[in-house]
């Protein structure tokens, strides 16, 4: 082989061989940046169950909640209904002990007329 022929092809060889090299220094470069991405992307995934979790835990707290206020809601419909009839027992109570307090005061009012009369007939008697 011709010594030219074989410079040439050393030559070309050789640049050759240099753009494989920066093709490969790029590449790994990609590489690199890739892993980079893989890493952030294992973030950002750890981040996003971190958010299920706390989604998760919100979401039976808000059941619970709901479960509670249902729970009160009954209560309070009890406590309710008895103070309404606390209310009825009241309202008959006054009414009763205002017909006895009315009795009282017209047995109170007859026995002073018939007190009065005696004490008229007495001084009347006397004097």
């Amino acid at each position: 082989m011709d010594q030219d022929l074989l410079a040439y092809l050393e030559q070309r060889f050789a640049s050759l061989d240099r753009r494989f090299d920066e093709v490969d220094r790029r590449f790994d470069e990609v590489d690199r940046r890739f892993e980079q991405v893989d890493r952030r992307f294992e973030q950002v995934d750890k981040r996003f169950e971190q958010v299920d979790k706390r989604f998760e835990n919100l979401e039976t707290e808000v059941r619970g909640a709901w479960v509670s206020i249902e729970d009160l809601r009954g209560q309070i419909k009890l406590v309710a209904e008895g103070v309404a009839n606390n209310n009825e027992q009241l309202d008959r109570h006054r009414e009763e002990v205002s017909r006895r307090f009315d009795e009282v005061e017209s047995l109170i009012h007859r026995s002073y007329e018939d007190l009065d009369d005696r004490v008229g007939r007495l001084e009347a008697a006397s004097g």
